[in-house]
C-alpha cells in the first residue's frame, strides 16, 4: 500500500519508502440518492497502513511511591502518556507489566491523536502495591507486537430508564437517575449495607438545614464505563 487516508484529518499520507516522483490520484465518488455523492475512500486507519511491516516493543519505566506511612494494596492509579507519530495505532498496543515483569490488568483510553490517525496522549487505569515509604517499579509495553490481555473480572454498568446499576464483584450499587440520593441500594460482600436509600444534608451555622430530599437531579448520566474504571 503506497497510500494511507485520515479519517480526522481528511488527509492521505504517502508511505517513506515510496516518497519520490509525482503521484496522480484520482477519486470514483459513490453516490448516495439522499445526500448525493462522496468520495470513495478506505476507512481510516492511516497509523496502521503507514506501519506496515514494523515491528518492536517500547519500554517506559514508571515509579509509583509511597512518601506516607500507608500500605497500599491493590490501589488504584490514573495515568496519562504521550507517544511518539506513528508508534501506536490502537490502545490495545499498550499494557503494565508489575515489579515481577507480570502483566497486570489495565483500562487504556486514548484521549488525543496525531494527524496520522496514531495516539498522541493515553490514559491509564491500573492497580498497584506499595509499601508505605517505599517506590515499587512498574512498566508500560507499548508498540505493535504488543497485545494486552482483557480484564478477566471487569466492572459492569447497566442502565435502565431511571436507574444505573453497578457491579464490581465484591460491591454492586443502584444510582437513580430521579431522585437526588446518593444510592437506592448498596451492598457489599453480599450483605445489605443502607438500612435505607440515603439523602444528602447541608446545615448552615444559623442551624437552618438543606436536604436534597424530594428533590429532582438535574442529569445523572454514565460518563465512563470500562473495565476498571466507571465514571457516573
Amino acid at each position: 500500500m503506497v497510500f494511507a487516508f485520515s479519517g480526522r484529518t481528511r488527509r492521505i499520507y504517502v508511505r517513506e519508502s515510496a516518497a519520490h516522483g509525482r503521484y496522480e490520484v484520482r477519486f470514483r465518488p459513490r453516490i448516495n440518492p439522499d445526500a448525493g455523492a462522496y468520495l470513495n475512500l478506505a476507512e481510516p486507519g492511516a497509523s496502521r497502513a503507514l506501519r506496515a511491516g514494523k515491528t518492536g516493543v517500547e519500554r517506559i519505566a514508571m515509579a509509583i511511591s509511597e512518601p506516607g506511612d500507608v500500605r497500599r494494596s491493590n490501589w488504584p492509579v490514573t495515568q496519562g502518556l504521550p507517544f511518539p507519530r506513528g508508534m501506536l495505532a490502537d490502545v490495545s498496543e499498550i499494557r503494565v507489566l508489575n515489579p515481577a515483569g507480570r502483566e497486570i490488568p489495565a483500562q487504556v483510553r486514548a484521549t488525543s491523536f496525531w494527524e496520522d490517525d496514531s495516539i498522541r496522549w493515553a490514559l491509564l487505569d491500573f492497580n498497584v502495591d506499595v509499601q508505605p515509604e517505599q517506590k515499587s517499579a512498574y512498566v508500560v509495553e507499548c508498540g505493535q507486537g504488543v497485545k494486552r490481555s482483557e480484564v478477566e473480572q471487569p466492572i459492569r454498568v447497566k442502565e435502565e430508564d431511571d436507574l444505573i446499576h453497578v457491579d464490581t464483584g465484591p460491591l454492586q450499587f443502584t444510582v437513580s437517575k430521579t431522585h437526588f440520593r446518593l444510592f437506592e441500594n448498596l451492598v457489599a460482600d453480599g450483605k445489605r449495607a443502607l438500612s435505607d436509600s440515603p439523602t444528602m444534608q447541608v446545615t448552615e451555622d444559623s442551624g437552618k438545614r438543606f436536604t436534597t430530599s424530594g428533590e429532582r437531579p438535574y442529569v445523572v448520566a454514565v460518563e465512563e464505563a470500562g473495565p476498571l474504571r466507571a465514571v457516573i
